[in-house]
Formats: structure tokens, C-alpha cells, sequence
């Protein structure tokens, strides 16, 4: 299990990481959320409204971790026509 490589849990990636990856973390909504929207959360943060699930799940992993900081969703990154970075 990967709850022993983190002494602090400091973006959404390594808490979904921790709680089993994006599989088990949509499992936990009860079928109301998609895997890739979770896979999303990597990049983007952990939105507000999921904040009642997730935290009794990070809790348990006993990781300290900034609630205000993955608990905040960044803008996506802007793209240009053909997908790339721009």
C-alpha cells in the first residue's frame, strides 16, 4: 500500500493514490461518479462537494493533509486547437 511513502499528503494525486487510486475513490460515491472525473481531481484538486466522502476516507489513512489545500479546485489548463498546451 502506498500510505507508507507519504509522511504528509500534499495534492489530490497522492491522496487518491493513498485511498486505493481513481477506481476505488469513484467507487465510494456509490456509482455517482465517473473514474475519469476522479482522474481528473490529479490535476485539477478535490471539488468542494465531495469534501464529506473523501475526508473520512483520508482520515483513515492516518496522513496528516492540508484540508484547504486539496479541497480546491485549480481552472483546467488552457489549450489550443490541436489539444496542446498553449
Amino acid at each position: 500500500m502506498l500510505c507508507c511513502m507519504y509522511s504528509f499528503l500534499k495534492n489530490a494525486s497522492q491522496a487518491i493514490d493513498v485511498m486505493g487510486g481513481s477506481a476505488a475513490v469513484s467507487r465510494s460515491f456509490d456509482g455517482k461518479m465517473d473514474r475519469r472525473v476522479v482522474a481528473n481531481w490529479k490535476t485539477r484538486g478535490f471539488p468542494p462537494e465531495a469534501y464529506a466522502v473523501l475526508v473520512p476516507m483520508l482520515l483513515a489513512t492516518g496522513i496528516p493533509f492540508d484540508r484547504y489545500k486539496l479541497f480546491r479546485q485549480y481552472p483546467p489548463a488552457k489549450r489550443g486547437k490541436n489539444g496542446e498546451p498553449r
